[in-house]
C-alpha cells in the first residue's frame, strides 16, 4: 500500500510524557536508524516521536508520517509549532524518502484523542513491528503496545529499565533490522 512499505514496517511510537532518562537512549537508537533502509511509521505527535522525526529527517531512511488529522499537503504543514523543519519534510517528499498519509476516518484539521486512536488502530494494521520508546502506565500508548501484544505484532522496546514491564509480557529488547543490538 504505501510506496516504502514493500520491506518490513515498523510502527515507532512513545507517549506524551516521557521519563528524562529516555530521550538520550531514543536519540542515539533513531541516530543509529536514519541512515538504514528501515522504514519508521508513526504520528510524531508526541514531544520524544517529534524529535526523533527530526533525526530520521536529517538521514535516509524512509519515513512514513500518519497524522491524526485530515491533512493536505498542499496548505497545510506537518507540526509546525513545534519545530519540526518544513524544510526537512518537503525535501523529504520530493525525493521520496517522505510520504504523509492520511489515515482513513479522520475528521477535521486538529489533533483530537478519537482520530489518534483511529490513527493507532489503522497503523496496527499496517505493522510487522511495533518500536516502543517508553509508555506512561495508563496512557493511550500502553493501549496500544498491549494491543500490539494482544494481535501477536512483535514488539521491541528501547533497553531502559522503565522498559522491563513489557519484556515480562513477551517484549524484545530492540535489535535492529540489520541485527546489531541496541
Amino acid at each position: 500500500m504505501f510506496k516504502h512499505m514493500s520491506i518490513a514496517r515498523t510502527i515507532l511510537v512513545a507517549s506524551t510524557s516521557c521519563l528524562p532518562s529516555i530521550f538520550v537512549p531514543a536519540y542515539d537508537l533513531i541516530g543509529a536508524l536514519r541512515n538504514t533502509n528501515h522504514p519508521l511509521v508513526g504520528g510524531f505527535h508526541p514531544p520524544l516521536e517529534r524529535e526523533c522525526l527530526d533525526i530520521l529527517l536529517s538521514g535516509s531512511a524512509p519515513v512514513l508520517v500518519c497524522p491524526a488529522r485530515q491533512f493536505d499537503p498542499a496548505r497545510d504543514r506537518l507540526y509546525p509549532q513545534h519545530g519540526v523543519t518544513w524544510k526537512a519534510v518537503k525535501a523529504g517528499l520530493v525525493d521520496g524518502r517522505v510520504t504523509i498519509v492520511e489515515p482513513p476516518g479522520m475528521i477535521g484539521r486538529r489533533i483530537t484523542r478519537p482520530n489518534a486512536a483511529k490513527r493507532n488502530e489503522w497503523l496496527l494494521g499496517q505493522a510487522d513491528r511495533l518500536l516502543l520508546l517508553y509508555a506512561s502506565p495508563g496512557g493511550e500508548t500502553e493501549r496500544v503496545v498491549r494491543l500490539a501484544i494482544d494481535r501477536g505484532i512483535p514488539v521491541s522496546v528501547l533497553d531502559h529499565p522503565a522498559n522491563a514491564r513489557w519484556l515480562e509480557l513477551g517484549a524484545t529488547v530492540w535489535a535492529s533490522p540489520e541485527g546489531t543490538s541496541r
